[in-house]
C-alpha cells in the first residue's frame, strides 16, 4: 500500500498541495493564533500534531489548551509583545507549542536549530537580537500553571 499523493510540481518548479487553497483574511488586523484556531471547536478531538519520534499525539482542543499555557508560561517570564525570544529545540511536538505561544503573545520568535554552536547563540544574545534566550520552551510552560 503507498502512501498517498500530497503534492505536484508545476511547470515552474514549485510544488503545490493538491488540497484545495487556504483563504487567508483580508483583515490585516487580524493575527495568526485567532485565525489558526477559528474553527478549532468544530475538531476539537481531531489530530492536530503527531511527533513520529516519541507518538506523542494533539488534539486541536489539547494543541489550542497548551499554546494558550505557553504563552502564558511566558509571561510569567516577562516576555511581553516586541520581545525576540530565541527558540533552542529540538524537532519535536514542543516546537509549535514554542513557536504560537510566542506569536500569540505578539513577541517575535526567532529559532536556531538544535546543533547551532553556543558561541553563536552567545554572539546573537550580545548583540541584542533577542531580549529572552532559553534552551527549551518546556522551561516556560513550567511557568505557567501546568503543561
Amino acid at each position: 500500500m503507498g502512501m498517498e499523493k500530497s503534492s505536484q510540481m508545476g511547470m515552474d518548479g514549485i510544488y503545490r498541495s493538491l488540497r484545495p487553497s487556504v483563504v487567508l483574511p483580508k483583515d490585516p488586523s487580524q493575527s495568526m493564533i485567532p485565525f489558526l484556531f477559528r474553527n478549532s471547536s468544530a475538531y476539537s478531538d481531531k489530530l492536530a500534531l503527531a511527533d513520529g519520534d516519541s507518538g506523542e499525539t494533539l488534539t486541536f482542543a489539547q494543541f489550542k489548551s497548551k499554546v494558550a499555557k505557553v504563552a502564558h508560561g511566558l509571561l510569567r517570564l516577562g516576555i511581553k509583545k516586541g520581545d525576540v525570544v530565541l527558540i533552542f529545540s529540538p524537532n519535536s511536538i514542543e516546537f509549535p507549542l514554542c513557536f504560537l505561544g510566542i506569536v500569540a503573545l505578539g513577541a517575535i520568535a526567532s529559532y536556531h536549530r538544535q546543533p547551532s554552536l553556543h558561541d553563536h547563540r552567545a554572539f546573537q544574545a550580545r548583540q541584542g537580537l533577542s531580549s529572552q534566550a532559553r534552551h527549551h520552551c518546556s522551561f516556560a510552560v513550567g511557568q505557567s500553571q501546568g503543561f
